[in-house]
């Protein structure tokens, strides 16, 4: 048999991870198996298990995989307040929608239950909320320097971690079959972004 080069190697990783995100999609992550993964995808369970040694290390691989807009990219080309409110709407009004863009969040979510007992799959999800608030904080922290007001890392941290809670709220929410409030969301993060101009809180 020739050797399987890296481009084929690659290739099959996806497709089981598309077949996997086909799955759950369908049936949610409790109901997700190595074998509707195996006929999802067209491939044999031996198949499946030759890119991945488990179900957890496919739903790790799902949560961290880089879907074109990575976290550290969240935020790129939004120097101002104005661009960055745009960018979480649309991020916000995103959450409403099933597809890829928000698989990964859902998924994240959906295997909370799983985290203790799986290393792997609890690290994978800390990764990724990591990753978020890390991107928030410093985009926070980037209008608020160049703003006129003087730094007040206080009033940085409070409107970043409020900013990250309207954006987990909302795909808890998605999640749990409630209509998310998102029109009301957006408007409460314009209003934090606005704090960013305000006077400094008191340390």
């Amino acid at each position: 048999m020739p050797k399987r080069d890296s481009s084929h190697m690659a290739a099959r990783r996806k497709q089981i991870l598309d077949a996997a995100s086909a799955s759950i999609q369908e049936k949610g992550v409790a109901g997700l198996s190595i074998s509707d993964i195996s006929g999802s995808a067209g491939l044999s369970v031996g198949a499946i298990y030759t890119h991945f040694k488990s179900k957890e290390e496919i739903l790790a691989s799902l949560i961290t995989q880089d879907n074109g807009v990575g976290n550290a990219d969240l935020f790129k080309d939004c120097p101002t307040i104005d661009a960055t409110l745009h960018r979480l709407t649309a991020l916000l009004q995103q959450v409403q929608n099933d597809g890829e863009a928000t698989l990964k969040g859902h998924i994240a979510i959906q295997v909370v239950v799983l985290a203790h007992r799986s290393e792997l799959v609890h690290n994978a999800i800390e990764l990724q909320y990591r990753g978020l608030r890390d991107a928030v904080m410093a985009q926070v922290a980037l209008l608020q320097a160049a703003s006129a007001q003087q730094a007040n890392q206080k009033l940085a941290a409070m409107v970043g971690e409020c900013l990250l809670g309207l954006m987990l709220s909302v795909q808890f929410q998605r999640l749990a079959g409630i209509t998310p409030d998102t029109e009301a969301k957006i408007l409460a993060a314009k209003n934090l972004l606005e704090l960013l101009q305000a006077s400094p809180l008191k340390p």
